[in-house]
């Protein structure tokens, strides 16, 4: 606030009485406030402690004391005003009564002397009480330069931002407790008399209604700032005088009937300045004060979580208990009441909230978040604890009448945990390695609705769609693709059954859709590309429909641009690229939308990762150069969140990540050399990363595939030695991810992968021996991937590449038998997968090639007519491709070398190398 100059003090024999009406825009602080109740009850008792002090009249002071500025507020019976105080040259807020009533003056002079008798940083203190010469009645208070808490939750754009003024509530709370030990209630606290000062105070003001308890008091009249004082606030903002006194949207139901009323309706007014100030809404709302009463007296105010979901439990716990409708229910004192959100403050437990298994264990997991070993031995206790709630409530049929019933009514806790430990906890868990620890809860979970059944009028559809999901999940990162996708199926039919119940709930058909990208990403990873394809589009028209009847809805918007994000990438690698461009850049233009509409740390992680799958395509369209601006577009995002997060070990590993794939294009591009730097940039952050979060292994995970890529930027750029470093590095990153999880199979293909390179370089070097032991282990973890899923097209492929690795390791060891063998095998599964996908050029030409390596190997073995029928198979093979329209690789020439070839074995019966 910046306040108006101030006129010669000569000037002005009186306080000015008048002035430009404003708002209340600076109203009462001075650092000078007094000392605690104690003290001032040990004082000799002529001193005056109480209401009855040594002078019984206020003494009359001489106006010239003061030099009035500006008016701030007025009211039905008096005003405020700012003015200086010559003899100390202080600026104070003066209130003098303008009213011409005898009884109104006693009022106002038994407000002054109690709210001065009320010394505490909270309160307004007060630093002279009188009478002017004409005998109108005055108090002279210290200034607060700030604004209403009122005006502060008005200005507020969010929940978060409202949340910040939680320690202004306390400290009313605190300052209540005070001036009830003082015996004094305010009764007419709401945001409108609480002063949020620049500096971090927080006053209570406007003590109007004051009521010492045990004395009688006199009628009630209207105060300073009250009802007609201010302009475009509804009645629940305005004091109402006569029987019913307060103001009816924060005052209690035995207040609003007119009864007498003790220090509990300042507990219930506190908890309905925090609804006001948590909700962003007081309480009750009404045109006219009529309206407002009757809606107190008809009930308790919408349930604070119903009016905004994301308010903490025990928060809206504490509002609840203030505001109980009984007074006896409600905390029995202001200071139980600032005790509680002082607990809440600090973390700890709050008395007016019940807590459930879950969130008690939720709670543990959080405060040991930075200790590894507390954290795991938390999550051990979690899901040991969760069983066992779980299995309890499962078999409730099969107990007794009492212990069943004891299950049956901890049902609910039972499901809320399960809902925990399938999401929240499932997710710590993973970054760990200890999923494993989730079957038994997943599968009991699953169990339990399959066994009762689901009831959708008690939402038990809801968790019993979460339940399965929770359990796809699991078993998909467990490596179990099938079993995945098969309880996504089942999710999928009860998300059905859910939105045909609710036609009209949006989220209803969201959850559906989400269940169905759920069952795209799982065929994605079988590899059936073209399933998973048909899954998202199906998805992508529905969401479609959805978005053109709710436009403004930021989840599909945010679902939309996700799912044609999969899609373009999905049809990328069935290199159908205009269509893949096609559905990126509507994923793109989606993804800017929302980050228009609603930017978060989401959408930013969603544009980078769409920049990403646009840089992926670019290159396979040989666009080097636009593939490597989308690639830094990318980085560009995850730079730029990490500037604003700077200790976020998140946005360190997605700045990572990105790194990773610059890195990537300029190896593609033969700049070896910058592609070496950026994969060391990336290591740099994810290393950040993994200092926060040892235990993370997403973070490792990161770390062994920039390692990985590094050393083949090194090997790229003639760096034999750094390559075989980092491979090396790489592999023992994945051997110890594998040696967390044995079952985890995503981390034991990587060190089948880390295998080969390390066979590749010791093949290079003349070290076939060596490279038959690397591509061995490769072999054997692939063998093993493979027939835990079968039909899985990228392990299937996996294990190709691993024959014909051996083969050639073979091929350098003179092994001639064994080369032929390996090819064979290798042949095997490349006609396999060819056969399943007839238009895949990538299938195409392993089997081609393999068949033709075949054939050279069994020429060798003097074996002519195996030779001549490979050879013929591979042209055949490669004749087929060269004659399709579009073909991208160089069929042609493969053609004319495999004539060539077959020519030279016609010609000569001699081996061929």
């Amino acid at each position: 606030m910046t306040r108006a100059p101030v006129d010669d003090p000569g000037a002005t024999d009186a306080p000015a009485r008048v002035g430009e009406p404003v708002g209340v825009d600076a109203t009462l602080v001075d650092a000078s406030g007094g000392g605690a109740a104690a003290a001032a009850r040990s004082l000799p008792a002529r001193w005056g402690t109480g209401a009855a002090a040594d002078y019984p009249q206020l003494a009359s002071v001489d106006p010239a004391h003061y030099v009035v500025e500006r008016e701030i507020a007025r009211g039905g019976m008096g005003r405020v005003v700012v003015a200086r105080d010559r003899r100390l040259g202080r600026v104070v807020a003066v209130k003098e009564l303008v009213a011409d009533d005898a009884g109104l003056a006693r009022r106002f002079e038994r407000e002054a002397r109690i709210t001065a008798r009320l010394q505490h940083p909270s309160i307004i203190s007060v630093h002279e009480a009188g009478t002017w010469p004409s005998g109108e009645p005055f108090y002279a208070m210290r200034l607060v330069a700030g604004r209403s808490l009122e005006q502060a939750i008005a200005d507020t754009t969010s929940y978060a931002e409202r949340l910040a003024l939680l320690p202004n509530v306390l400290a009313v709370a605190d300052a209540m407790a005070y001036a009830h030990g003082e015996g004094v209630i305010h009764r007419d606290l709401k945001p409108a008399n609480i002063v949020v000062g620049r500096f971090g105070e927080t006053v209570v003001i406007d003590w109007g209604l004051v009521k010492e308890l045990g004395v009688a008091t006199p009628p009630a009249a209207t105060s300073i700032g009250d009802r007609g004082s201010r302009s475009g606030h509804s009645a629940g903002g305005d004091t109402v005088v006569g029987d019913v006194i307060g103001t009816p949207a924060f005052m209690p139901p035995e207040q609003a009937n007119g009864a007498a009323v003790d220090a509990r309706a300042d507990v219930y007014a506190i908890g309905a300045v925090l609804y006001n100030v948590l909700a962003g809404r007081a309480p009750f709302v009404g045109d006219t004060t009529a309206e407002l009463l009757a809606a107190v007296h008809s009930g308790p105010p919408p349930r604070l979580r119903a009016v905004v979901p994301q308010v903490a439990t025990e928060l809206a716990a504490v509002v609840e208990r203030a505001m109980a409708r009984d007074p006896a229910a409600r905390y029995p004192t202001a200071l139980a009441l600032a005790e509680d959100l002082r607990r809440f403050q600090t973390g700890q437990l709050v008395g007016a909230h019940r807590y459930s298994l879950r969130q008690l264990l939720a709670r543990q997991l959080r405060q040991h978040r930075t200790a590894v070993a507390a954290t795991t031995a938390a999550m051990v206790v979690a899901v040991t604890v969760g069983v066992v709630a779980i299995r309890r409530v499962v078999r409730a049929e099969g107990l007794a009448q009492r212990e069943r019933a004891a299950a049956i009514a901890n049902r609910g806790d039972a499901e809320d945990l399960m809902q925990f430990m399938l999401g929240e906890l499932r997710g710590k868990l993973a970054r760990l390695g200890k999923l494993d620890l989730l079957d038994d809860v997943a599968r009991r979970a699953v169990a339990y609705y399959d066994r009762r059944g689901v009831d959708a009028a008690a939402g038990d559809l809801d968790k019993a769609v979460l339940a399965r999901i929770g359990l796809g999940q699991v078993v998909r990162l467990r490596g179990d693709l099938p079993g995945a996708l098969a309880e996504f199926r089942k999710a999928a039919a009860l998300a059905d059954q859910r939105e045909a119940a609710h036609p009209d709930d949006v989220a209803a058909a969201l959850s559906a859709e989400r269940v169905r990208g759920e069952i795209a990403e799982t065929l994605d990873s079988l590899g059936d590309l073209p399933a998973a394809l048909a899954s998202y589009r199906a998805a992508n028209a529905r969401l479609d429909a959805l978005r053109a009847a709710a436009p403004a809805d930021v989840e599909l918007l945010a679902a939309s641009a996700q799912f044609r994000s999969r899609t373009g990438a999905i049809l990328k690698r069935q290199r159908e690229f205009a269509a893949a461009l096609e559905e990126l850049q509507a994923a793109l233009a989606l993804a800017e939308a929302l980050a228009g509409q609603a930017p978060s740390e989401g959408t930013d992680r969603l544009l980078l990762t769409i920049h990403g799958h646009l840089g992926d395509l670019r290159y396979a369209q040989d666009e080097p150069a636009l593939a490597l601006a989308e690639q830094r577009a990318s980085l560009a995002i995850a730079e730029q969140r990490l500037a604003l997060m700077p200790d976020a070990p998140s946005w360190m590993a997605d700045v990572a990540v990105s790194y990773q794939d610059v890195g990537r294009a300029l190896n593609l591009q033969g700049d070896h050399a910058a592609a070496v730097a950026a994969y060391r940039a990336g290591l740099t952050h994810i290393e950040r990363a993994i200092a926060i979060e040892p235990a993370n292994t997403h973070r490792l995970d990161t770390r062994a595939v920039l390692q990985e890529n590094l050393g083949v930027a090194l090997l790229a750029a003639g760096d034999r030695a750094g390559a075989a470093a980092e491979f090396t590095a790489s592999a023992a990153t994945w051997a110890d991810l594998s040696a967390r999880d044995p079952a985890n199979l995503e981390w034991q293909r990587g060190r089948s992968m880390l295998a080969n390179k390390l066979g590749d370089l010791r093949l290079a070097d003349g070290d076939p021996a060596g490279a038959l032991r690397a591509y061995g282990e490769a072999l054997a973890i692939r063998q093993r991937l493979v027939a835990t899923d079968p039909t899985n097209t990228e392990w299937r492929r996996n294990l190709f590449f691993c024959h014909y690795k051996l083969a050639k390791a073979h091929r350098a060891a003179g092994d001639l038998a064994q080369t032929a063998a390996s090819f064979r095998a290798a042949a095997a599964i490349a006609d396999a997968a060819l056969a399943a996908h007839p238009a895949d050029e990538g299938a195409a030409d392993d089997a081609a090639r393999t068949h033709a390596e075949l054939g050279v190997a069994l020429g060798d073995l003097r074996d002519r007519a195996g030779a001549v029928a490979e050879l013929q198979a591979a042209l055949a093979l490669a004749e087929a491709m060269a004659a399709r329209p579009g073909v991208k690789r160089a069929w042609a020439t493969l053609v004319a070398e495999l004539r060539e070839e077959l020519d030279g074995r016609a010609a000569s019966t001699a081996p061929h190398r």
